[in-house]
């Protein structure tokens, strides 16, 4: 049973990409992008690994193992499912063609806005840098890693960098960008290709990737070609999977080249895979399962409220909340390594991370199941308004496709929602301040010309 539910896992992301794609035609629906990193998380590799006769090492419970892979059957169908429900009325205002324009002062305003926000991200990056002995000091062993400022907000501030590179490509909406204002983009996204090309992280390097992609779109007002996002995907995936493998290897100064893996063992692991997200997720689930274990949306909240307040404030948030595990013991779940070694034989490395079906199980259960229709329609419906409306939520679909990566690879709200909203807030603060003064509404540029025939409800 466990191989079957491996396949139809698969066949249901499968026919969910599909069915999208015909129904909608529009190759930047969130399954085409989310899709294949679900394909490749929940059922690729947990098909090498069982094929590999490890997983069953790893799981000698088969009951246990099938129940969490039909949780996750049950949590990729309805995150499908709530994609899919949100729909494009053709009655429905249709702003954003590429026939409409901002105004000179409109444009000098985001580009204005945009190189404020970048600067600030860009420079307290470069004063991380800095503090910690520079470039080559930082980045002279794997992984890397500046030191942390007084405050988490600083740490992260280089995120900014996201917004501001798309505020600043629409402020060249329907013109062609000249070589200084390419200079700049990429200067801005420089935090993020250095952290991924250095330090071997794949998450800024998926965020410089699609930065970079959707601000070309912006800029043009135009849908992108189907094989253009396929190609982009798959280079970007095939890139963040050798960054993996390889990132003990990966720093200034290392005296042995890299040494580069068979493409099998990079791309689909078969062994030695513990700390997968695919294998973490599982077991996650299984150990949470095995003791009776939940947090009834604690984590949730304590990552959204808790967390947001400064340590100068509150320095013992996380042990006055019963969660100190989150600092000390990352990866632990919350879970002590005798309760892991009872339900798996095993436990995972510290800071193993999986994504939004086992935070999912974690945080409700079986009940985690609606979570999961619920994140599902989320990415729906902010597609379907950056088509009929354009602007500001061609932004927002902007910024939760590229976080769309930490949906699937690292906690739901710890990595995938904190970046978001990092995102997020500042880009609807400025919008309102730059371009809509005054509460005035303005038709403004989106990535989706028109509205696909097929996709009209």
């Amino acid at each position: 049973m466990i191989e079957e539910l491996i396949w139809l896992i698969a066949l249901s992301i499968i026919t969910a990409i599909l069915l999208v794609y015909h129904r909608t035609r529009d190759p930047l629906h969130p399954m085409i992008f989310i899709g294949p990193m679900m394909l490749y998380i929940y059922a690729l590799v947990p098909f090498s690994v069982y094929k590999s006769g490890e997983l069953l090492d790893l799981f000698p419970d088969a009951a246990a193992l099938e129940s969490a892979l039909l949780f996750t059957l049950l949590s990729v169908t309805l995150f499908a499912a709530g994609c899919l429900r949100p729909r494009v009325s053709s009655r429905g205002p249709k702003q954003g063609g590429g026939s409409l324009t901002l105004s000179p002062l409109i444009r000098k305003r985001l580009a204005i806005v945009g190189s404020i926000l970048g600067s600030i991200g860009l420079g307290v990056f470069l004063y991380r840098l800095a503090l910690s002995g520079g470039l080559t000091q930082v980045y002279s062993r794997p992984k890397g890693g500046a030191a942390s400022l007084v405050s988490g907000y600083f740490t992260v501030a280089p995120l900014l960098t996201i917004p501001a590179t798309f505020l600043l490509f629409l402020s060249r909406h329907g013109q062609r960008p000249k070589a200084s204002f390419v200079f700049l983009i990429l200067a801005l996204l420089s935090p993020h290709w250095v952290q991924g090309l250095l330090g071997g992280s794949r998450g800024p390097t998926f965020l410089a990737m699609g930065s970079l992609f959707l601000g070309w779109f912006i800029i043009g007002s135009r849908r992108p070609p189907l094989r253009a996002v396929l190609v982009v995907l798959v280079g970007t995936g095939i890139l963040m999977m050798f960054l993996k493998a390889h990132r003990q290897e990966l720093y200034v100064g290392a005296e042995e080249p890299v040494e580069f893996k068979g493409w099998r063992e990079m791309l689909v692991p078969a062994r030695g895979v513990k700390d997968h997200a695919s294998i973490f997720s599982l077991g996650g689930i299984v150990a949470a399962r095995h003791h009776g274990y939940c947090l009834w949306g604690k984590g949730i909240a304590v990552q959204l409220f808790v967390r947001a307040i400064p340590r100068q404030i509150w320095p013992n948030k996380y042990e006055d909340v019963g969660m100190s595990w989150m600092v000390t013991r990352p990866g632990s779940l919350g879970l002590s390594s005798p309760q892991w070694r009872q339900a798996l034989g095993w436990e995972p490395n510290a800071g193993s991370a999986a994504g939004f079906v086992l935070s999912a199980f974690l945080e409700f259960g079986w009940g985690g199941l609606v979570l999961a229709y619920l994140l599902g329609w989320g990415y729906g419906a902010l597609w379907r308004r950056s088509i009929m409306f354009g602007g500001i939520w061609s932004i927002l679909y902007a910024e939760a496709f590229i976080v769309s990566v930490y949906l699937t690879t690292q906690g739901l709200i710890s990595a995938w929602g904190y970046r978001f909203l990092y995102l997020a807030v500042p880009t609807v603060i400025l919008w309102r301040v730059t371009v809509l003064p005054g509460g005035r509404d303005m038709p403004t540029p989106s990535i989706h010309p028109s509205v696909p025939e097929g996709n009209r409800a």
